[in-house]
């Protein structure tokens, strides 16, 4: 302590003097963090008696957000695409499943598509019931469809069909595409390079059972060398696409046309090398307004030209009765004139006359 500090301490001016503030330093041992870490929360998995054991994980539900007080909007573009991303998560699903040892090296990892988004997560497991038995599932909704990464243990036949390479499967009353869970996204794409289409389908295509089982429907696409087949609306239209191993299947399919019979009406369409898109859709719509609109305007110049001639004709005779008169007159003055001068040239005449007779 300073002298100044003990004088005063000792004048008895205690109530002046503060204690300095020292910094709490802490000082960690070896082998020990300072933090603590944070523990996920477990949650283990319920049972239920009739419904099939699901525990739900919400991917990037990590991140904490900020309670904000009642009726403040501070959110920004970044927050909205944050938002986004977020109503895009994907979901995984574990499921409650004994394998027994004879059925482990039935264990397959497999993506899926074309699963309709208006399927619920009981609804796909209990579709898949009929694969064999799911062990988790990971979820990806993508619009009007769901793209599954399934984790199952395959009954014999559906590994049978899986091993064989058989690229679409029957899953409830739909069809959809599997591919091994190792493939990369580049080998799912290649199998849908060689394509064709069908367009301008009836609404009633939606209920045409394309497929059975493991192969297209006979009584459709007889022996053509398709591969899947899928199902789809654009522009208020249905159309199907189907799926083709190699470029020679497809110029097989595309000398063809496509003849079915459905409820006693005969149907047959070429197939086409791309799908009509909504936007060709309003085009055409668009083209037909303008041509409507075009005529119109035509229309509406034609009459707008031969009322403008009339009235131009109208307000042209009488500017040409004008100028005829005000020639008449001119002609009239012309002559009125004229015959002034010869009147005073004989009158001269007559004067040099009489002049002439005096002398």
């Amino acid at each position: 302590m300073s002298r100044g500090m003990q004088n005063l301490v000792n004048s008895g001016d205690s109530h002046l003097v503060t204690p300095p503030i020292i910094p709490e330093l802490g000082i960690s041992q070896p082998g020990t963090s300072s933090k603590s870490p944070i523990m996920p929360e477990q949650r283990p998995p319920t049972a239920d008696k009739e419904l099939i054991d699901v525990n739900m994980e919400i991917a990037n539900d990590d991140t904490l957000i900020p309670l904000q007080p009642f009726g403040s909007s501070n959110t920004t573009p970044k927050d909205k695409k944050k938002k986004k991303v977020t109503d895009k998560s994907v979901e995984k699903i574990f499921v409650d499943t004994n394998i027994p040892d004879e059925k482990v090296n039935n264990i397959r990892d497999i993506f899926v598509y074309d699963v309709p988004s208006s399927w619920s997560h009981k609804k796909i497991l209990a579709e898949l019931k009929a694969w064999g038995d799911p062990i988790s599932m990971t979820v990806k909704k993508q619009r009007k469809y769901q793209t599954l990464r399934i984790k199952i243990c395959l009954s014999t036949f559906a590994l049978a069909s899986f091993e064989q390479g058989i690229w679409q499967y029957s899953l409830g009353d739909i069809s959809v595409r599997w591919f091994p869970g190792n493939w990369s996204l580049h080998q799912r794409k290649k199998r849908e390079q060689f394509r064709l289409y069908l367009n301008d389908l009836p609404q009633e295509s939606r209920y045409w059972s394309t497929w059975e089982r493991t192969a297209p429907s006979q009584e459709m696409f007889g022996n053509l060398p398709i591969k899947a087949i899928k199902q789809f609306e654009t522009g208020g239209k249905a159309s199907i696409v189907v799926f083709f191993e190699k470029y020679d299947d497809v110029e097989i399919c595309r000398k063809t046309r496509f003849n079915f019979n459905h409820n006693d009406v005969d149907y047959s369409l070429p197939w086409c090398s791309a799908p009509l898109t909504a936007s060709q859709t309003k085009k055409s719509k668009d083209s037909s307004g303008l041509t409507k609109k075009s005529k119109s305007k035509d229309s509406s110049k034609k009459t707008k030209n031969s009322s403008s001639s009339k009235t131009h004709s109208a307000n042209s005779k009488p500017n040409k009765d004008k100028t005829k008169t005000s020639k008449k007159s001119k002609d009239k003055k012309k002559k009125k004139s004229s015959s002034k001068k010869t009147d005073d040239k004989m009158d001269i005449v007559k004067l040099l006359l009489t002049l002439i007779s005096k002398f």
